[in-house]
């Protein structure tokens, strides 16, 4: 039974989407197949995994500290509370005024002393414009404010840990991943780098480059792998076609590929692909 069709908590990226075609492929392999979450994201893949092979190993990699945010999800709940009640009287999408705005971070500023820790994700998804973010409580102040906090509640307490349960969870740069487990046997490889020229702190740099996708390309196994693309740069038909020019193999030769596309409201679409190549393929 798949016991989550999205993430707890919001996450740029996570894969809910895609569950739907996800799921049948991974039913098709065996029980006792190893799923490695290279870039794991909000765990969301992850989580389908252990789902639906429950005696099956599935490392995520948790270079976001995702994790960390469920461990804190009871505290920003009643965060989340304490701004919707400050911003009641406004009306919602609207520019926050000086003196509310104030108040706003007055109680930020009470939750991180009470709490030692704010989850700045999920915070500036309630107050900035979409995929923006603050990290600190002087960059929260430095941005104008928008009345647009969620209007529902968090998941429970309890969300972590059910959420996380099953999963071996760990904090490694991707290429340790990589190295450990693209020549394992019964291992499937799930490769979702971020964007290129994104934020990515994690992954030792500022952003990702072309050079992380060429590294990622040389380390990447020819088989057992779902890589998750997007039109925002896919850099797979660009190989294909290079490579019947200048006679260079790539680990997509031969791959599947599904294709689905995205609208969100206000902020465009997007047009993403799932390449996949199994052993039993």
């Amino acid at each position: 039974m798949i016991q989550y069709t999205t993430a707890p908590l919001p996450f740029a990226g996570q894969k809910r989407r895609w569950l739907k075609q996800l799921e049948p492929i991974i039913r098709s392999l065996p029980s006792n197949t190893i799923f490695v979450d290279v870039f794991g994201g909000s765990g969301l893949v992850s989580r389908l995994c252990k789902d639906v092979h429950p005696t099956a190993r599935v490392i995520y990699n948790d270079y976001d500290n995702y994790s960390e945010r469920l461990h804190h999800i009871a505290e920003t709940e009643q965060l989340r509370q304490e701004i919707v009640s400050i911003l009641a009287p406004l009306k919602h999408n609207s520019r926050v005024p000086e003196e509310y705005k104030a108040l706003v971070l007055r109680a930020v500023q009470a939750h991180e002393k009470r709490c030692q820790y704010v989850d700045w994700v999920t915070l500036s998804g309630w107050l900035l414009f979409t995929n923006n973010f603050a990290y600190s409580l002087e960059d929260l102040a430095s941005r104008g404010l928008y009345a647009h906090p969620s209007r529902t509640a968090l998941s429970d307490a309890d969300a972590s840990e059910r959420y996380l349960r099953g999963l071996e969870i760990v904090s490694v740069d991707y290429r340790e991943l990589l190295s450990a487990h693209k020549d394992a046997s019964n291992t499937i490889l799930i490769l979702d780098p971020p964007y290129l020229s994104t934020k990515c702190y994690g992954y030792k740099g500022d952003s990702w480059s072309c050079d992380d996708y060429l590294d990622l390309l040389t380390m990447m196994p020819t088989t057992n792998y779902l890589y998750f693309s997007s039109a925002k740069f896919d850099f797979v038909p660009f190989l294909y076609r290079t490579s019947a020019t200048w006679g260079y193999k790539h680990p997509f030769i031969g791959a599947q590929v599904l294709r689905r596309s995205s609208v969100f409201k206000g902020v465009g679409g997007n047009n993403e692909a799932l390449y996949y190549k199994l052993s039993n393929d």
